[in-house]
């Protein structure tokens, strides 16, 4: 690949038996010196992973206690592929008159956004170090984040943004250090509408890796032991009644939305009419109680009462049978695709990660999955979560479902509208569902078309848009 406009800056490099090799942006120095230590003593082949990662240097991550806190992701993997590695640089190649856009990337999963703004105890080599994010920062660098040469570019491609409170510890941060809130960008796969200061962006990421897992389709052995592929064209048979009417994915559903749906489902008896999935419920019962109070109006001792039928309910499950008690709220769901699950019902409940929030929608593989597998549905998510599907060049089914309730902001009355929506289909029979189904199937195989071009969608191209 050419050199591009785009440079990723890597503060450190080893030197390795296969050459240079950038480490992630973060590291505490002594962390570094011990890396490269192991590289002179140990003959280590360039890794072949998606994310170039090394296992020696990598064993230790999510662990505070030896300071390994950052590590290549998606964003490292997504410039490599579309931009190259030719565009990785060191701090000696920026040249300050140049027109190239500089971004220092910083990869974050779970909670290790703290570590920007929090100190912490760690080892290396047996020596008591304190992380501090500023130490991990030359003078050099520090220059170029106060002229806006380089831009801190912060991401977390797959995961929804965080709250509004730990974006302003996160400014706080960066601005105590002389780094205006401009030169700061965030690359989420959504964004707080109520936040203005730092920059953030949205990645669709799970777009493109859905798209490339379904290109990958049939896999014979998923991670829940069965044969896997999606529902095509000539899968569909209208002489064919199917005997479900609904189906809905929910793993924990410790979120007001997906509780609201397990109370909607055993309000109207729905257990014949579908497929549910409802495998965990972890917080205490006050907690839920609050939680569905953000979206029912009913008095606390009602909710209390929905919260303990729905305690007893679970584990509700599809496939996920085989898996021992605790592995139901972690394991992969990206992979496993049972075309005839998909096949035996007719509308989908879409329940997303996000619904309540203020915030740009925020699309999933739960998104994905009934636009792969010639699927309508209902979309439990964020406000206007149709509009950001249909920007990105899917229909929907205005002819076919009332989708008003898209453009109600208020959670609570997006809720009832999409109950009261839920609810026409119920009265329905199988066999008008079923001619209702077969109404729209133009729509469906155009969405899947377009979903399965999309392999080779690229996350980072609106924000460069903007550059």
């Amino acid at each position: 690949m050419q050199s591009s406009k785009f440079k990723f800056v890597y503060t450190d490099w080893l030197n390795l038996s296969f050459g240079k090799y950038p480490v992630a942006n973060g590291l505490h120095p002594k962390l570094i010196e011990r890396m490269q230590a192991i590289g002179n003593t140990k003959e280590i082949e360039k890794p072949k992973n998606t994310y170039d990662r090394i296992h020696l240097f990598d064993q230790d991550f999510q662990a505070p206690f030896s300071g390994t806190v950052f590590r290549h992701m998606s964003l490292y993997q997504y410039f490599k592929k579309h931009y190259g590695e030719v565009n990785f640089v060191d701090v000696s190649q920026i040249d300050l008159d140049d027109s190239c856009v500089y971004f220092l990337p910083y990869e974050i999963e779970k909670s290790n956004i703290d570590y920007f703004y929090t100190n912490f105890d760690f080892k290396v080599n047996e020596e008591d170090l304190i992380y501090k994010f500023e130490d991990t920062l030359s003078s050099q660098v520090l220059n170029y984040l106060r002229l806006g040469k380089i831009k801190i570019l912060i991401g977390s491609l797959t995961e929804p943004t965080y709250s509004v409170d730990t974006l302003k510890f996160l400014e706080k941060k960066f601005v105590s250090l002389g780094i205006s809130k401009e030169n700061v960008i965030c690359l989420w796969g959504n964004t707080a509408s109520d936040y203005k200061g730092i920059i953030q962006q949205t990645s669709h990421a799970s777009l493109q890796q859905q798209a490339e897992i379904a290109n990958r389709y049939p896999i014979a052995n998923s991670s829940l032991g069965y044969f896997c592929d999606y529902v095509k064209a000539e899968d569909l048979d209208h002489t064919v009644l199917r005997s479900k009417k609904f189906m809905s994915w929910n793993r924990s559903i410790n979120r007001p939305h997906r509780l609201g749906i397990a109370h909607l489902v055993l309000k109207y008896n729905l257990f014949e009419d579908g497929l549910f999935s409802f495998l965990s419920l972890t917080p205490e019962r006050h907690r839920l109680v609050d939680y569905l109070s953000e979206l029912l109006d009913k008095s606390a001792e009602d909710l209390a009462g929905i919260v303990y039928n729905i305690e007893k309910m679970i584990p509700l499950e599809i496939d996920t049978q085989i898996l021992e008690p605790w592995a139901k709220e972690s394991f992969q769901t990206n992979e496993n695709n049972k075309k005839e699950f998909y096949l035996d019902a007719y509308l989908h409940i879409t329940s997303e990660t996000s619904f309540q929030a203020n915030h740009t929608p925020f699309l999933s593989e739960k998104t994905f999955r009934p636009i792969l597998n010639l699927q309508p549905f209902l979309y439990f998510g964020n406000y206007k979560g149709l509009e950001e599907i249909r920007r990105l060049g899917f229909q929907t089914f205005p002819r076919h479902i009332d989708e008003s309730y898209d453009l109600e902001k208020d959670p609570r009355k997006r809720f009832q509208m999409l109950e009261n929506e839920w609810t026409r289909f119920m009265t329905m029979s199988k066999q008008e569902l079923h001619d209702w189904y077969y109404s729209m199937t133009d729509i469906l195989l155009y969405n899947q078309a377009h979903f399965l071009t999309l392999k080779d969608f690229n996350p980072l191209e609106d924000l460069f848009n903007k550059y």
